[in-house]
């Protein structure tokens, strides 16, 4: 899940990418609204029932005390007190200076005084507020931690602690030792806590159910790319939903109408440069009797050249993507090396720079094909020196190869890798050709899912550089 999420969000503009933002962020959005709403509606009830809870026993404490004769009730408050609720009769009535009004003591009053008799009189008091002589002699009745722990009256003392003073029907002063009850953590820190658990599981689930729906888009996406280099290449069997079986579907039925298509267009043209071959060689025979000029028997005999060349490398062009030849894992320096010993031996100058070191996946001798190609263009065009370069990269390698030759204008670069296009200064007899070299190259290396380019610095030598994965992703038919 993690290497989906990673992979996913690192790119921009794209149907994950939208509906992760989209999705994912409102289901947030809304679900940190819910989450707040609940945890605020229920630190309300927590704090209404724990005011309410207290109160009732602090009314239960204060009804039995005032309902206990006077002389009992030194008895009753032994019997009452016990941690964390201690009572004392001792301390008297204190001064408005000492009396604190914050907003837990005023809520607390209201919910006593809505259950107690309007006779009684009570009040929150702050003890370092309070009389000093009252409070030396003040001590709580089976609470030994009160002395230790207030020995000193400018000692602050626990923020939960609470003293209430309430005067009973008769005028006896009780004052009442107790503790706040503890408080749920603070509602802005549960909520960000709960939030983000709620966030994280929300983006973990949620981006694994995008990655579901949108993933068959992609291999559709990267099939389709493939189909246009590979037309007997079937579409993926996926899981998915309804539409994208439909899509699947419809990705088939276009695949087979383009193959059928392309396949009576080229079986027809295979068929005629097929058939060309018959009468050129008629003609062949023809020419060598002896009652013809010794030059215009040349000048037929290389234009029959020229026509049966022309010919067999526009079979060969329409044989490229319908051969059968399986990929291999070659040693891609050997290949390279083999390529090059033959213009060695036209007498061509070939230096070969860099190693490829890692083992790769392809078509062999469509590859040395490629090579042959590319390099007997830069025999033919190119002068009397070759420099062969080759580069590892992380998923891919390169190789370029350049000569020294006069080069070919920048705005024809792009054209010469097209099917019988040649520059006007290759249109000679002498340096022939058919303008398929680079075309048939091109399509070799487009089959592998590669990549090639031509680059020529100042009109001068022509380098083509050539990008091949090192492992070939297609299916195999």
């Amino acid at each position: 899940m993690l290497r989906f999420f990673r992979i996913k969000t690192t790119r921009k503009n794209t149907i994950y990418s939208q509906l992760f933002i989209t999705l994912i962020a409102s289901i947030v959005l809304i679900s940190s609204a819910g989450i707040y709403l609940i945890l605020d509606e229920q630190s309300k009830i927590n704090s209404h029932l724990t005011k309410e809870y207290a109160a009732q026993r602090l009314q239960g404490f204060i009804n039995i005390l005032n309902n206990t004769p006077a002389d009992a009730r030194p008895n009753a408050i032994r019997l009452l007190s016990v941690l964390p609720n201690t009572f004392t009769l001792e301390m008297p009535w204190q001064a408005a200076e000492a009396k604190i009004n914050d907003e837990y003591s005023r809520k607390l009053s209201q919910y006593l005084l809505s259950g107690l008799d309007k006779r009684f009189e009570l009040q929150f008091i702050d003890l370092n507020k309070s009389n000093k002589t009252d409070y030396e002699a003040l001590n709580f009745v089976n609470d030994s931690k009160f002395k230790k722990f207030h020995h000193d009256i400018t000692k602050p003392y626990d923020h939960r602690e609470l003293f209430l003073q309430v005067k009973l029907y008769d005028g006896a002063i009780t004052t009442i030792h107790f503790f706040k009850p503890d408080e749920l953590e603070s509602l802005s820190l549960r909520f960000i806590a709960i939030s983000l658990v709620c966030a994280l599981f929300i983006i973990l689930i949620g981006s694994w159910g995008i990655y579901r729906i949108t993933k068959p888009l992609d291999v559709l996406a990267d099939y389709a790319i493939k189909m246009g280099s590979n037309l007997e290449l079937k579409p993926p069997t996926m899981d998915g939903p309804k539409e994208i079986h439909v899509l699947t579907t419809a990705f088939e039925k276009m695949r087979q109408k383009l193959r059928e298509y392309i396949e009576s267009r080229t079986q027809a043209l295979y068929a005629v440069s097929h058939d060309l071959r018959l009468p050129l060689t008629r003609i062949r025979i023809l020419i060598d009797r002896d009652d013809l000029p010794a030059d215009v028997k040349e000048s037929v005999i290389q234009d029959l050249d020229e026509m049966n060349e022309m010919v067999g490398q526009t079979i060969d062009f329409l044989k490229i993507g319908k051969e059968s030849e399986p990929f291999n894992t070659v040693n891609m320096n050997s290949l390279v090396d083999v390529a090059a010993e033959r213009f060695e031996d036209l007498g061509m100058l070939v230096s070969i720079e860099g190693k490829i070191t890692r083992s790769v996946s392809v078509q062999p001798n469509a590859i040395m094909r490629c090579l042959n190609n590319i390099l007997g263009n830069s025999h033919r065009y190119g002068g009397d020196e070759i420099k062969i370069s080759m580069q590892e990269f992380d998923k891919f390698f390169q190789i370029s190869i350049t000569d020294n030759g006069p080069g070919i204008p920048e705005d024809q670069l792009t054209q010469v890798l097209e099917p019988y296009i040649r520059i006007e200064n290759s249109r000679s007899k002498e340096t022939g050709g058919t303008g398929l070299g680079l075309s048939i190259a091109r399509k070799i290396i487009e089959n592998h899912e590669g990549k090639i380019w031509l680059e020529s610095a100042n009109n001068h030598g022509l380098t083509v550089f050539i990008n091949l994965p090192f492992e070939q992703e297609m299916d195999e038919e």
